[in-house]
């Protein structure tokens, strides 16, 4: 019977996030389902068993997180589709504050806090640079980092929720943005990406 119970939540709290249209599909609503458990520190089994807790996280993201959240789980799916066909491109590092220049390959629509966390070069040279406290949910600015003035312009503005955690961010610049947000494409390939000489954690 507890099993019955359990899969029965489990399953009407992804059921919920895709008639709100937050996820296109089953597959979709359990990445995010475990990226909030991860996020925020919820064992599993009380997300799945306390529906209440679930909706206090969706009501605290609220509607631009919940999407962002969203696509960053659809782009991850979608890379681990292997296509040989797939665009790889090339993104420039660079931290100043530890005279540090480093190259690494970027896969189309991956974004920048998937490289750091889900590629072992990336977790190597990039990992600690770029912590990703909130998973990719646009709900903290532990990936801010800067961005070549070609770049900015190409990825186009940020979205507000963005804005509003980049205003929270560790010394923002005009060229400012979030990694998570940030997503390899063949017009920004060959981009430069400077990582600050700080970080304003707000989850630690």
């Amino acid at each position: 019977r507890n099993t019955i119970r359990k899969r029965y939540v489990h399953d009407s709290f992804r059921e919920k996030l895709v008639s709100l249209g937050y996820a296109k599909n089953e597959s979709v609503a359990k990445g995010m389902e475990d990226a909030l458990a991860v996020s925020f520190g919820i064992p599993r089994e009380k997300l799945q068993q306390q529906p209440s807790s679930a909706d206090d996280i969706l009501s605290s993201l609220g509607e631009g997180g919940l999407k962002a959240l969203a696509s960053s789980v659809e782009r991850e799916i979608a890379m681990n589709v292997e296509d040989e066909n797939v665009f790889v491109g090339t993104v420039h590092i660079e931290v100043p504050h530890h005279n540090l220049k480093f190259d690494l390959k970027m896969k189309q629509g991956q974004n920048l806090m998937q490289l750091a966390r889900d590629t072992s070069e990336g977790r190597e040279l990039l990992g600690e640079y770029v912590e990703c406290a909130c998973g990719g949910n646009m709900s903290c600015a532990t990936c801010h980092v800067y961005l070549d003035g070609d770049t900015f312009h190409e990825l186009g503005p940020p979205c507000e929720g963005e804005v509003d955690m980049l205003d929270l961010a560790f010394e923002p610049k005009e060229t400012s943005r979030l990694g998570c947000q940030i997503v390899m494409d063949e017009d920004v390939d060959g981009m430069t990406v400077t990582i600050p000489s700080g970080v304003n954690n707000f989850w630690s």
